[in-house]
């Protein structure tokens, strides 16, 4: 008799929990899939070149990546780490990114390398140490490797790490900070050996008169690096020649003393592009001229609190921005894209919300991803 109650209140208590997933299954709510730009100003034929890129959670542990154009939306099945903030491909390849986070990258048809100095360093650890991966695209097979950085000692820090190909060679450069005033900033660059030791090939003092030496984003167009140094007296722009070991610095007029900070700083083949306090400035390689005729600034500044800029990528004549307005602890992301010479907005929209749905914010991908 016992026995049989036990198995009928089994039997109740199953039946009871099948109920409730049954009810949880009914009431789950659906993902919002409506994902349409919204225009604010001039033509969407303007986003003809470009698509833009999130990741949204679909179920328990499931996602997708969103990929939106200017007049449709695809959504793929995707891996995504939520806990750590990474997608795909670092899942896809944890043995090499794994300890390295926020590495430095470089990528091309054969394989892919990352570097990354001590992330604790000096506080946490005084080894002074860049970790280097690489991993060939056809075989998998892994090189990984710990470098010691002889000369770089506690009282400092890294603000900027870049790995650049050029000539057959994979240049690492990181700029080295003081904490005391008096000493400035040093970029260094290494030449990446075969077995993934470091070469040591340029030393490079980046002081400007005045008590402090502020260094922006450090780019390459594949040839040179470029580098924003400014202090309470003047701006330069830096060019480092891989190819003699020489640099040279430039004067920038278009950069008063009055801008800030520069929030974005990219190079092509014909062209320096800078975003300072939300004004864009295109600047002529060969000539160190501001190209754009007016001042490109989004319209909808005077909206919010604060604007940052979120990713930014050209196209022939057309400069596009994703920027990221703020007020009242809400935000909004919009998309821009300006003509280059006359600085005219093209088109102005507002990219579909991601609030309660996206996990990783926009960026832009090729339109044939």
């Amino acid at each position: 008799m016992k026995f049989t109650r036990i198995i009928t209140l089994s039997l109740i208590s199953a039946l009871s929990i099948g109920t409730l997933i049954g009810i949880a299954e009914v009431n789950k709510v659906p993902v919002d899939r409506n994902f349409e730009i919204e225009d604010e100003k001039g033509n969407r034929d303007a986003l003809q070149s470009v698509a833009f890129e999130n990741v949204i959670k679909v179920d328990t542990n499931k996602f997708e990546k969103v990929i939106l154009t200017k007049d449709d939306v695809q959504f793929k099945d995707t891996k995504y780490d939520i806990s750590h903030g990474v997608g795909e491909k670092v899942l896809n390849n944890k043995d090499m990114y794994r300890g390295m986070n926020n590495a430095s990258e470089y990528e091309n048809s054969k394989f892919t390398m990352i570097a990354a100095f001590n992330t604790h360093f000096p506080y946490g650890s005084n080894e002074a140490y860049v970790t280097i991966a690489k991993k060939d695209k056809k075989t998998n097979q892994l090189q990984k490797e710990k470098i010691s950085l002889p000369g770089i000692t506690t009282n400092q820090y890294i603000m900027e790490e870049n790995l650049v190909e050029h000539n057959d060679s994979i240049y690492y450069s990181m700029v080295v900070q003081s904490m005391s005033s008096s000493v400035g900033p040093t970029l260094k660059i290494y030449q990446i050996q075969s077995n993934l030791q470091l070469k040591e090939v340029m030393n490079v003092d980046l002081s400007l008169p005045g008590d402090y030496t502020d260094v922006s984003r450090l780019v390459t167009d594949g040839d040179k690096l470029f580098i924003i140094l400014s202090s309470q007296q003047e701006k330069k722009l830096m060019e480092i020649n891989l190819d003699t070991n020489k640099y040279v610095t430039h004067t920038l007029p278009e950069l008063s003393m009055d801008d800030s900070y520069i929030q974005m700083f990219r190079v092509d083949e014909n062209h320096f592009y800078l975003n300072v306090d939300n004004s864009m400035f295109v600047i002529d390689k060969n000539t160190y001229k501001q190209v754009n005729q007016k001042v490109m600034k989004p319209s909808f500044i005077s909206k919010y609190d604060y604007i940052s800029v979120v990713d930014q990528t050209e196209s022939h004549e057309t400069v596009y921005v994703i920027y990221e307005g703020y007020k009242n602890y809400n935000s909004d992301k919009y998309v821009v894209a300006y003509h280059a010479t006359t600085g005219d907005i093209l088109y102005e929209g507002k990219l579909p919300s991601t609030e309660n749905r996206g996990v990783s914010g926009y960026k832009f991908v090729n339109v044939n991803n």
